[in-house]
């Protein structure tokens, strides 16, 4: 009885962690409750206040808000001025004549898209499964997208269609309508239409 006990509590050890540490939390709390790890003798016959000095009662609190003190820098000089020539005075900029635009006549000023390129695709037979309904399913993974799916005879994926497998061999149709037959871990490279 104690060593089941014991497996079930190895088995489900997500648990049991969160129950000694709800456990701890609940000690902790209690404690500070109850107001365990206090000096109670301290406090016979006291009230028990916990003032803290605040540094905003004391006169020189808000002194940092006042202006800064002129007196080590001088009058009318600025603390954050970086002293000599900016640079400015030497710097003429002179603004770009304007280019008139004019159509030329008989142009299309919209070029035609290029055509989008057809994706290619490396497909790789990774094996066979049976399902617990006894059907047999084909793994096929598609190396560019990195998707992988298991698939019945004539069912397809991304633009092929599996005709017959076996554990050692996979018989495909490309999109193109070629029969490809690959051996396991082999890899079909083929583009859609």
């Amino acid at each position: 009885m104690f060593l089941k006990f014991i497996l079930k509590i190895r088995r489900e050890w997500e648990i049991t962690s969160f129950a000694i540490a709800l456990c701890i939390l609940a000690a902790y709390l209690a404690s500070w409750y109850l107001g365990f790890g206090h000096d109670a003798s301290r406090n016979i016959g006291r009230k028990r206040t916990h003032t803290r000095r605040s540094i905003l009662n004391y006169a020189s609190a808000f002194t940092f808000l006042e202006q800064p003190g002129t007196a080590l820098l001088g009058p009318g000089i600025n603390p954050f001025d970086i002293p000599g020539p900016t640079g400015s005075e030497n710097v003429v900029v002179t603004p770009k004549p304007e280019r008139p635009t004019r159509p030329k006549p008989g142009f299309d000023p919209k070029p035609e898209p290029a055509p989008k390129p057809r994706p290619r695709h490396a497909m790789e037979y990774c094996g066979t499964m049976t399902t617990p309904g006894g059907t047999e399913m084909a793994l096929l993974r598609n190396k560019k997208s990195k998707r992988a799916k298991y698939v019945t005879a004539n069912q397809e994926f991304e633009g092929l269609r599996v005709i017959e497998f076996t554990p050692e061999q996979i018989r495909l149709e490309l999109p193109s309508g070629e029969d490809r037959t690959i051996q396991f871990g082999e890899t079909v490279r083929y583009t859609e239409p």
